[in-house]
């Protein structure tokens, strides 16, 4: 062109091409859940076991029956979907705002502390081999979450557990915290701003 001409006459360089605009098409996938039917039997298992066989409930229940306040400890903490594994491991489901569950974590403890042997937690969606699953985590207690409540975002589930016990053992405060995890201090900070917007997404 006459312009393209007196560009390369002037500076010496052909004229920059126009940018195409490319219509980039974003396929949304949805998170697979796991079946009810799977997550069920293993907090049944927590209460049909007398909640012994847990490793992590082993840790707890001197604590709750020393200070008398087990019973109402038992109500803040079966709030939190927690399940047993063959081992006694905790299985904490990832329950959205919608009672759908996301996956669970499976740590195993002793003495109340993680046992650590090198290796990640284990995933429920990966020890069932189940293909292309797309995992979108929540915060773990989101499901207890109201939008009325003061929330407060721990990194472990345990470190959420611990404070919901602590806070039942405190009637004057019992209410006022809801004890929440992001499991991890790499978390995406969309699930924050879908606890602030109350959405069940996230």
């Amino acid at each position: 062109s006459s312009i393209g001409k007196k560009v390369y006459e002037l500076v010496g360089l052909p004229l920059m091409p126009r940018e195409s605009k490319v219509e980039v098409k974003v396929e949304v996938i949805p998170p697979r859940l796991i079946p009810p039917e799977m997550v069920i039997p293993t907090i049944t298992a927590w209460n049909r076991l007398g909640r012994g066989h847990n490793n992590l409930y082993k840790f707890f229940m001197p604590i709750m029956l020393e200070n008398g306040k087990n019973i109402e400890v038992f109500d803040a903490l079966e709030s939190y979907p927690m399940g047993t594994g063959k081992v006694g491991e905790a299985i904490y489901w990832l329950k959205d705002l919608k009672g759908d569950y996301r996956s669970g974590k499976i740590i195993q403890y002793l003495n109340g502390s993680r046992v650590k042997d090198g290796k990640p937690a284990r995933w429920v969606h990966t020890e069932m081999k189940l293909e292309n699953f797309n995992l979108e985590q929540v915060f773990w207690g989101i499901n207890r979450v109201s939008t009325s409540d003061v929330v407060v975002i721990v990194e472990s589930e345990k470190s959420a557990y611990l404070m919901t016990a602590a806070l039942y053992l405190d009637e004057a405060n019992r209410n006022e915290l809801i004890g929440m995890c992001c499991g991890g201090a790499n978390y995406d900070y969309r699930r924050i701003k879908f606890v602030a917007s109350g959405s069940s997404n996230g």
